[in-house]
């Protein structure tokens, strides 16, 4: 049951990566982070259903980092987010990859998730109309 949750959260992550490739951003690199991230197999579901590798950073604050970057970009240290992440973000060695028999049955299991979130959109609205959901 657990696993089943952790592939229909990567299924929703792997939407969201079509849709910005969809409008042309090349997705480079992958980077789990956070308590998840800590865990192999999550990982490997991850490379698995994307496609491709998965990295973690050295750093295992990376919401900290983030802001810091933010603020070293509002006071000039950085030009840019993209020039604080390259000075401060080190990535870990060790990438997952993904597994060719794994991506190829996420692959057809994809397709059945987006027919059914399809299918389910209706009933979805309807739920929330009668107050069922939130």
């Amino acid at each position: 049951m657990i696993r089943a949750v952790m592939e229909g959260v990567v299924f929703a992550l792997r939407d969201c990566l079509e849709a910005f490739e969809e409008l042309g951003v090349k997705i480079e690199l992958v980077i789990a982070s956070g308590g998840g991230a800590k865990s192999r197999a999550w990982r490997q579901i991850q490379a698995d259903i994307f496609n491709k590798e998965i990295s973690m950073t050295q750093s295992i604050e990376q919401a900290a980092m983030g802001a810091a970057i933010l603020a070293g970009v509002g006071v000039g240290i950085y030009k840019d987010v993209e020039d604080g992440c390259r000075k401060v973000v080190k990535i870990k060695r060790g990438k997952i990859k993904p597994i060719p028999e794994n991506v190829d049955i996420y692959n057809q299991q994809f397709k059945i998730y987006q027919s059914l979130y399809q299918d389910l959109k209706g009933d979805f609205k309807r739920l929330k109309r009668k107050g069922n959901i939130v």
